[in-house]
């Protein structure tokens, strides 16, 4: 198989071509502005090594890669798909906008659980799923803090918001392996049950938190 690499001022382009000649994939993104070691670090290790896998590229210390399978793989262009490398497809990811709904009517709690959860489908790596944890963690704790500090409508309107902030964190980090699924063509998971269930635990045990605070005070 031979792989040609079309890289211009305002997009990527690179092509698979079968020994028979057939083109098997074609890709094309455009020029990433911010970091450009990402795309050396690819083209380098195909080119030298023969391999996606950029541990041995001298650009190896960009930020733009994903370990999979006990490997670094660039995330930018052109070999993005790349990074999905380790997702197991037979448990198949929910949508990650599905997972607002679960945060604005849940709260903190319930947003980090289906981030969590979802991030494990999706093969996040496990320095990324630490931080979604710790997101709801300092999240649930701003919850608590608003609840000591507000009361009424602007407690509402500020734990909804804190939630809602959650969510677009854990919604980042979750971000690069959903591409990578997206771009392998697999239909994603139904999250109606699973979302209304910790959509209904997550407010509930909030909750008793917030009751157990107001005990204490």
């Amino acid at each position: 198989m031979l792989i040609g690499v079309d890289w211009g001022g305002t997009k990527i382009e690179a092509i698979a071509i079968s020994d028979s000649g057939q083109s098997v994939t074609r890709l094309r993104e455009m020029t990433p502005r911010s970091n450009y070691e990402g795309c050396l670090a690819t083209i380098e290790s195909l080119v030298d090594y023969g391999t996606y896998s950029i541990d041995d590229s001298r650009y190896v210390r960009t930020i733009d890669k994903y370990k999979a399978n006990g490997h670094y793989i660039s995330s930018k262009p052109p070999t993005l798909p790349t990074i999905g490398a380790g997702v197991d497809m037979s448990v198949r990811p929910w949508r990650l906008m599905s997972q607002a709904y679960v945060a604005f009517f849940g709260g903190v709690i319930a947003s980090t659980a289906v981030a969590f959860l979802n991030s494990r489908r999706l093969d996040v790596d496990a320095a990324k799923r630490r931080l979604i944890l710790l997101t709801g963690l300092v999240g649930l704790v701003a919850v608590v803090a608003l609840f000591v500090l507000l009361d009424g409508e602007s407690l509402q309107v500020s734990s909804r918001v804190v939630a809602v902030l959650c969510f677009m964190v854990q919604l980042r980090l979750q971000r690069p392996m959903d591409r990578a699924f997206q771009l392998r063509g697999t239909d994603y998971g139904s999250l109606w049950a699973v979302g209304i269930g910790l959509t209904i635990g997550g407010a509930v045990t909030e909750g008793l938190i917030l009751l157990l605070v107001t005990v204490i005070r």
